[in-house]
C-alpha cells in the first residue's frame, strides 16, 4: 500500500488506472441502407424486379449477373433447390453483401450436383455397364437415395465390376457405372457431384454467407483464392469433394482459403461427409500473407480432416490464426476415406482431426483452444516437419479422446515421428511439448452419438474446463432429464423467463439485445430480459462482472466511483473491480477515504488493476490509493 494524500489545495488532475483488457474483435460489419433482393426457385421470374417475396427472382445466374452495393441482401427461399455455382459479388469498407435465406422451412440448398434418377437417363453399354451422357468435368461422387450410400470412384474402366462403381469418361463426357439393372430401378435418386466449388469467391471481399445448406459438390464447397474479409455463419455443407485433381490425388474442402486470405470468419456451421478437409487455410504462392482468419464454434464429423493448415513458401508469413470452440467427431470415417487411392496404394490413410502439415511460412499468433477432438482412424492430430513457428502454437485447454492406437504424432516424417502419444500418455506428450497444459484426454460423453447429438452430458468433466470456466467445443452441455429441446437451457430456466422448452433455437436468440444469447444469459446467471442484471449501467454483454456492481463500500454496492464516494463516511474503503470506469471524480468532502483497485467480482481478490478515464478534482478531505498502478497525468 502507498499512500497518495491530497489536502486542501484544490487540484485537477486526469488519472489512468493501468489494466490489461482482453478485447476479441474479428472485424466491424458496417453497412450502409441496404436493399434486399429475393430468390425463389419455383416461383420466382428473372424478368421480375426481386425485390419483393411476389417478385421474387427465379436463379442464381440471374444473381450473377447483377451488381450490387454493399449492405445489400440476396436472400433465397427456405425449403427451395438450386443446381447452380454462385460466383458472389464484393461489398467493401462501408457494408457486407449478404447471401442469406428467408421465408420459413429448412435452409436453401445449393447443389453442386445434376441428378440422373429417370430411366431414360440411362443407356445400357455391355452387360451391367449403365451410361448416361452430358458430363464435360468431372464426377467426385454419387450420392444415393438421399445420402443412403455413396459410389465408388475408380481410376480404370477395367475396374467396374461391384455394384455402384463409376467411371468418368472424360474423352467423350460420359458417366459409366457398374449396375445389375437400370441403375434408375436400383436407386430412388442419384446425384453426380460435378468438379464445380459450389461457391466460388476468387478475388471476393467484405461477403456474408448465412443460413445456406451446400451439398453434393466435386470440389469445394466454398473455395477460392486472394479473399478476404469473408464471414461464413450457421451454414450447413456435406457429401463436398471426390473429384480428379492431378495424378492419383482427390481432392474437395468444405471451406477453403486459399493463397492470400485475411479478416475471415467461420462461426457456427455443421459440416459432415467432406472428402478433404472441412475447414482449411493453405497456399503455396510466392509469398502468401495470412492473418486475422478465426473458425469457432462449428460441428464436424465424418470427415477426413476437421482443419488442416500449412502455408509456403518460406516468403509467406500467417499471423493472428484462431481455431476455437469447435467440436470434431469421427476424423476419417466419412464416405471417402476407404476411396484415397494414394494412401491405399501406399498402406496407409489419413483422418485425422488435426492436419499441420509441412509448414515454411512465418508463422505466429496461431491458436487452437477450447476445442473436441474425439476419435479418428488414424491419429486426432499430426503435426510434420519441418513446421516454421510451432513455437507460435497455443494448443491449451482442449479435450481429447482416441480409445485405441496413437493420439497424437508430433514432429513427423513420412516414415517416423520425435513424438508419438496414445491416449494414456498424454501426460508424457504434455511433458515432452509444453502444449495442452489444462487440456484433458477424456470420454466426452456426447448424449446421443448414433443421431450424430455431440452435446456433452451434464456429467462430463467438460463442462467446466474452458479457460472462462464453461464448456468446451461448439455445444453446451445438457441435462437430458431437465431439458426437453437440448438447448443447454433448464426448463425450469425457460420457464421462469419466457422462452420455449420445445424450440432449441431460441438458445441463440438475445432477447434483451445485449449482446449476450439466452443460453450465456443461463450460463453466466444473468436475467435473459433485462439487458443490465446489476444495474451498474454497463450491460451484461460488456460487463465483465455482470451480477454485481463494480463498486463496493461498507456492504453496500455502487454503479460508480463518486457515488460511493459521496454515500461513504469517515475511513470508508471504496473497493473497485478490476474494469474501465469512465467518469469525472471530484473529491470535495472532509473525510479520509481509501480506494482500492483492481478486484475480481466478489471483491475477494486482487484480478487486475482498475482502469478510471476522466478528471479527477480534489479540493478537501484526505484520499490514500490503497492498492493498483496509477499513471497520473497533469492536464
Amino acid at each position: 500500500m502507498f499512500p497518495l494524500r491530497y489536502t486542501m489545495k484544490s487540484l485537477k488532475l486526469s488519472v489512468s488506472f493501468l489494466c490489461a483488457i482482453a478485447v476479441f474483435s474479428v472485424f466491424a460489419v458496417f453497412s450502409e441502407a441496404a436493399t434486399i433482393y429475393y430468390v425463389n426457385a419455383t416461383g420466382g421470374n428473372n424478368l421480375s424486379d426481386g425485390l419483393s417475396e411476389g417478385t421474387a427472382w427465379k436463379t442464381i445466374s440471374k444473381v450473377n449477373g447483377i451488381s450490387f452495393s454493399p449492405g445489400d441482401q440476396v436472400l433465397f427461399k427456405r425449403g427451395e433447390t438450386w443446381r447452380e455455382t454462385l460466383i458472389p459479388h464484393s461489398g467493401n469498407t462501408s457494408g457486407y453483401i449478404t447471401y442469406g435465406a428467408y421465408g420459413t422451412g429448412s435452409k436453401p440448398l445449393l447443389l453442386g450436383s445434376v441428378t440422373r434418377k429417370n430411366v431414360s437417363d440411362w443407356t445400357n453399354e455391355t452387360g451391367n455397364i449403365w451410361i448416361s451422357p452430358g458430363f464435360s468435368i468431372d464426377i467426385g461422387n454419387l450420392i444415393f437415395d438421399n445420402e443412403a450410400s455413396v459410389g465408388v470412384k475408380v481410376r480404370n474402366e477395367s475396374e467396374l465390376d461391384v455394384q455402384g462403381e463409376f467411371w468418368h469418361d472424360k474423352v467423350n463426357s460420359l458417366l459409366k457405372i457398374y449396375s445389375q439393372s437400370n441403375p434408375a430401378l436400383n436407386y430412388s435418386n442419384i446425384e453426380c457431384a460435378l468438379k464445380r466449388n459450389i461457391i466460388n469467391e476468387s478475388g471476393k471481399s467484405y461477403v456474408i454467407y448465412e443460413d445456406l445448406d451446400l451439398r453434393y459438390g466435386g470440389a469445394h464447397g466454398i473455395g477460392g483464392s486472394n479473399v478476404h474479409h469473408i464471414i461464413v455463419r450457421d451454414c450447413d455443407l456435406s457429401f463436398i469433394g471426390g473429384s480428379w485433381q492431378k495424378e492419383e490425388v482427390r481432392y474437395g474442402n468444405g471451406i477453403e482459403f486459399w493463397d492470400n486470405s485475411h479478416d475471415t470468419l467461420v462461426e457456427r456451421c455443421r459440416l459432415w461427409e467432406i472428402y478433404d478437409a472441412a475447414l482449411t487455410t493453405q497456399g503455396s504462392g510466392a509469398a502468401n500473407s495470412k492473418y486475422n482468419q478465426f473458425f469457432r464454434n462449428n460441428v464436424i464429423w465424418n470427415s477426413e480432416y476437421c482443419f488442416e493448415y500449412w502455408n509456403k513458401p518460406g516468403t509467406s508469413t500467417s499471423d493472428n490464426i484462431t481455431f476455437e470452440y469447435n467440436t470434431c467427431v469421427n476424423a476419417g470415417h466419412g464416405w471417402g476415406h476407404d476411396q484415397r487411392w494414394l494412401e491405399t496404394d501406399a498402406g496407409w490413410h489419413n483422418g485425422r482431426h488435426l492436419a499441420f502439415y509441412t509448414n515454411t511460412a512465418e508463422t505466429t499468433n496461431f491458436i487452437v483452444r477450447n476445442n473436441i477432438f474425439y476419435e479418428a482412424r488414424n491419429v486426432d492430430m499430426v503435426v510434420e516437419d519441418p513446421w516454421n513457428g510451432i513455437e507460435n502454437v497455443d494448443l491449451d485447454y482442449n479435450a481429447w479422446y482416441q480409445s485405441s492406437g496413437s493420439m497424437i504424432d508430433y514432429y513427423c516424417t513420412w516414415t517416423t515421428c520425435i513424438g508419438e502419444y496414445t491416449m494414456a500418455e498424454f501426460t508424457q506428450y504434455q511433458a515432452d511439448t509444453g502444449k495442452d497444459i489444462h487440456s484433458l484426454a477424456t470420454d466426452p460423453l456426447f448424449i446421443d452419438m448414433v443421431n450424430n447429438d455431440f452435446h456433452p452430458a451434464i456429467t462430463s468433466p467438460l463442462c467446466t474446463m474452458s479457460e472462462a470456466g464453461y464448456f468446451v467445443g461448439a455445444l453446451p452441455c445438457v441435462d437430458i432429464a431437465n431439458d426437453t429441446d437440448r438447448d443447454g437451457m433448464p426448463d425450469s430456466f425457460e420457464n421462469t423467463y419466457g422462452l420455449d422448452i420445445n424450440n432449441p433455437d431460441d438458445a441463440d436468440n438475445d432477447n434483451d439485445a445485449d449482446s449476450l444469447s439466452n443460453l450465456w444469459e443461463h450460463l453466466m446467471g444473468t436475467n435473459p430480459l433485462i439487458p443490465d442484471t446489476d444495474g451498474d449501467g454497463v450491460e451484461d454483454g460488456s460487463d465483465s462482472c455482470p451480477l454485481s456492481p463494480p463498486v463496493h463500500s461498507s456492504n453496500t454496492y455502487y454503479s460508480s466511483i463518486q457515488s460511493a464516494y459521496a454515500a461513504s463516511g469517515e475511513t470508508a474503503v471504496i473497493e473497485m473491480q478490476d474494469m474501465l470506469f469512465t467518469e469525472h471524480l471530484t473529491f470535495n468532502m472532509s473525510k479520509l477515504i481509501t480506494l482500492e483497485s483492481g478486484y475480481d467480482c466478489d471483491f475477494l481478490t486482487f484480478a487486475n488493476t482498475t482502469n478510471v478515464i476522466g478528471d479527477v478534482t480534489i479540493s478537501g478531505g484526505v484520499i490514500t490509493i490503497g492498492s493498483g498502478e496509477f499513471v497520473v497525468q497533469i492536464n
